[in-house]
C-alpha cells in the first residue's frame, strides 16, 4: 500500500508548479489526482481528511480557555445542578 508521501513523490515527479492563481492551483491539483490510480486517490482523500481534522482540531484546542477547576468540582457543581441545589 502507498503511503502519503510516496502518492506525493509520484505527483511531484510528474507535475511542474507554474501558476500561483487559487484557480490555477486548483487545477493543477485536480489534473494530479486525475493522473492518479483509483486506489491512489483513495488514500490521498483519506490523508487529506486526517490532515483537516487535525487542523481543525488544533484549531479548537488553541480557542479553549485554560482553567484552574478540578474535576471534583466539575463534579460537585454537576451534582448541585440535578438536584436543584
Amino acid at each position: 500500500m502507498c503511503t502519503f508521501a510516496d502518492i506525493l513523490d509520484k505527483i511531484m515527479a510528474n507535475v511542474v508548479n507554474t501558476a500561483t492563481s487559487n484557480n490555477d492551483r486548483l487545477q493543477r491539483i485536480n489534473l494530479m489526482v486525475s493522473s492518479l490510480e483509483e486506489e491512489q486517490q483513495v488514500e490521498l482523500e483519506k490523508q487529506l481528511r486526517m490532515l483537516l481534522l487535525l487542523n481543525q482540531a488544533q484549531e479548537i484546542d488553541g480557542s479553549v480557555k485554560k482553567n484552574d477547576i478540578s474535576m471534583a468540582e466539575i463534579v460537585e457543581e454537576v451534582r448541585k445542578a440535578r438536584h436543584g441545589n
